[in-house]
């Protein structure tokens, strides 16, 4: 096969992506530098690809090179490459200059199937737009059942019936043009990562291990995301940041750990030789992500970070976590950057003790857990909702085993959203563990990557109401890698670009457990004197 360029030809952003198909392979598309049209030509000469799109160079060869080589310096013209291979093209030929334009879309015969021609649709399209065309348009073949579902997800529509072939069009307006509408709406999404959190080593076997963000850290690179999200520096927090939260003694025992290959300071909590700088990067990291977000310098942030947090008290560490991160977010939203209405989501299959015993008696801080019980650490009943100002501002919902994406998302919308949308906190902060994921061996949830979109989507939709967005995601638990990586890719991709109707709809076509509907009785019943919205009509 032709040879074609190895390395991505332009540093545009609008025209340069790298994308990694179903079965793994890696393609970068970019714009072709003249001296590559001959392994162009070649592709259309040798290996006659089925056709995408109509549009195609003429059969005449020498009519066919002159139209290749017309459009080969255009920005608009790009390829896609698979290591050394050129296995597609794709470009966009003006009908009047500047108004509209024919696409046209070329994948070799070996390489259909993979995904490609979604994504050389979707790069067209960003194209046309910013080259400020009004409308795209293309025939297609009327079996090619494929690419008809491509172009109608981006919002072609039929215009005509030929023979054996259907005319389509895209009007290029906001109000029509759905993939457009998507690129608008993206939002501006920031994570945490540093490697210094994967020196916290817990030993041999320990589920709590470096390997949980590796695999995250590389999924991320693998899928390329931080093209369209921004990197937030983590860094070392002060003494005084972390007493926001945590006594002195107990700081002092945390920093006493250094240069210790293993401590046990309880039968689950274990630190090494460099946990404290991972435990105090890890809450520097987040109170930088709490501030880009409070002060609209990026929409939300996911902070992928370790040792985790929400079991930690003021003066103990508990259940693997050593400095309550959340805590420590939301005191420094309170007490520097001058909030006095935060909401926190745990989704996590344990209950947050620790992040409900430190707020539990104030209503600037409204926690609200939805976890397996009974179960560890054996908090989070009814019964616990809050003491004196914070009474009523301690939501829980305790959980028996098994329960499925439908279950939390009607726990979501019938009793956090009215909560929330009656709160109308000014930050709102998830405690995002990923143990209770069907593969995980440790919950005995039942929860989707989906699921946890889904989840993610409704607090976003209470975010859009209440606080113009603003969300910090926090990583706690979440034990199986596989599950990990996955549900990870999934929130993130849901913090940054929404989550798709499609999805959700074949969620909300089940139903939820018994059990489930008992308890949203339940908890309606505890906190109904609070909370005017969830009084029964």
């Amino acid at each position: 096969m032709t040879n074609g360029p190895t390395q991505p030809i332009s540093k545009n952003p609008v025209f340069k992506r790298t994308y990694v198909d179903k079965n793994g392979l890696n393609y970068t598309i970019c714009p072709v530098e003249k001296k590559y049209f001959g392994a162009v030509l070649q592709m259309y000469n040798l290996f006659e690809p089925k056709e995408s799109a109509q549009g195609l160079p003429p059969k005449d060869p020498e009519r066919r090179k002159k139209l290749i080589n017309s459009i080969l310096n255009d920005l608009v013209n790009v390829i896609t490459l698979n290591e050394d291979h050129v296995v597609g093209h794709c470009a966009l030929l003006d009908i009047q200059t500047g108004v509209s334009a024919e696409l046209l879309i070329v994948i070799h015969q070996d390489w259909q199937s993979l995904g490609i021609g979604k994504e050389m649709t979707a790069l067209l399209i960003e194209i046309a737009r910013f080259k400020n065309y009004q409308k795209l348009w293309l025939t297609v073949e009327a079996s090619n059942m494929r690419a008809i579902h491509i172009y109608k997800k981006y919002g072609f529509k039929f215009t005509e019936a030929l023979s054996s072939e259907r005319e389509m069009e895209l009007i290029l307006t906001n109000e029509m043009n759905s993939s457009l509408k998507e690129k608008k709406q993206l939002r501006r999404t920031g994570i945490v990562r540093d490697k210094i959190y994967l020196q916290h080593k817990t030993g041999i076997h320990h589920p709590e291990a470096p390997q949980r963000l590796e695999t995250i850290y590389n999924m991320i690179d693998r899928n390329r995301l931080m093209d369209k999200i921004k990197l937030i520096p983590s860094r070392f927090a002060s003494l005084d940041e972390i007493e926001l939260v945590h006594t002195p003694e107990y700081i002092d025992k945390i920093m006493d750990t250094a240069g210790e290959h293993l401590r046990y300071l309880d039968p689950d909590t274990v630190t090494s030789e460099r946990s404290y700088e991972a435990a105090f990067s890890a809450v520097g990291g987040i109170i930088e992500a709490v501030k880009k977000v409070v002060r609209s310098d990026l929409d939300n942030a996911f902070a992928l970070i370790r040792p985790p947090g929400h079991h930690a008290e003021r003066n103990r560490q508990m259940g693997f976590c050593i400095f309550n991160n959340t805590a420590l977010a939301a005191e420094y939203a309170r007490k520097q950057l001058g909030l006095n209405k935060i909401l926190i989501i745990d989704w996590d299959v344990h209950h947050c003790n620790g992040t409900q015993h430190i707020f539990e008696s104030t209503d600037e801080v409204l926690v609200f857990s939805a976890h397996r019980s009974p179960f560890f650490p054996g908090t989070g009943t009814l019964e616990e909702k809050g003491k004196g100002e914070g009474l009523g501002y301690s939501v829980n919902v305790p959980l028996s085993p098994g329960k499925k994406d439908i279950d939390y998302v009607e726990i979501f919308k019938t009793i956090l959203y009215p909560i929330a949308l009656e709160y109308k906190p000014q930050l709102i902060i998830i405690s995002a563990g990923f143990d209770t994921h069907y593969d995980d061996p440790i919950g005995g949830m039942k929860v989707t990557e989906q699921g946890y979109a889904y989840l993610t989507n409704i607090i976003l939709e209470i975010a859009e109401k209440v606080c113009k967005g603003k969300v910090v995601a926090i990583l706690e638990g979440g034990y199986d890698l596989g599950a990990l990586r996955k549900s990870v890719k999934t929130v993130i991709e849901t913090l940054y670009k929404g989550f798709e109707d499609t999805e959700k709809n074949k969620i909300n076509k089940m139903k939820p457990h018994a059990s489930t509907l008992q308890i949203l009785e339940d908890v309606k019943a505890h906190y109904n004197e609070f909370w005017k919205s969830l009084k029964n009509d």
